[in-house]
């Protein structure tokens, strides 16, 4: 009996062992590698396109990436914001990354200047969600004016 059970701990304690050495050498890393307008305008559509590097490890197992929607950024209605990744794929002499392209559409209201726009991502069984922050470059660059009309002649 005290065999048994010493062990179904040891068992415990090694499968602890390997998921916290899993977390460890599983280390993703998100950048911002475009914005399309530069700067973007507010009112209008911007496309972004974030890398993920670091799935090579298949220790990653499944990986869950999205934007968080928070002002002056969203995406319209009915487009999937989250992308479930598989880590492990790795072909040699390609890059080991993931693109995620989106397209999010600018606050009227968004103040010229940089606005933080945060990614997120967790790890099968899904742990708590890592943030990462990028600068979005917004100014509106739409021309302001008015037309004044003295007089026509016909």
């Amino acid at each position: 009996m005290k065999k048994g059970v010493m062990l179904v701990l040891s068992a415990l304690v090694l499968v602890s062992f390997i998921t916290l050495v899993s977390a460890v050498t599983c280390k993703p890393t998100v950048s911002l590698v475009n914005q399309d307008p530069y700067p973007a305008i507010p009112g209008e559509y911007a496309k972004v396109v974030f890398q993920i590097d670091g799935l090579e490890n298949p220790d990653c197992g499944k990986i869950q990436f999205g934007i968080k929607q928070d002002f002056p950024f969203s995406l319209d209605p009915n487009t999937t914001n989250e992308i479930t990744l598989n880590s492990g794929t790795y072909q040699r002499q390609y890059g080991s990354f993931y693109t995620a392209p989106y397209r999010i559409r600018i606050s009227e209201d968004a103040l010229n200047g940089d606005n933080l726009i945060e990614t997120y991502y967790s790890m099968y069984p899904y742990t708590s969600e890592v943030l990462n922050s990028f600068n979005i470059s917004i100014k509106d660059t739409r021309a302001k004016f008015e037309v004044y009309v003295k007089t026509t002649t016909h």
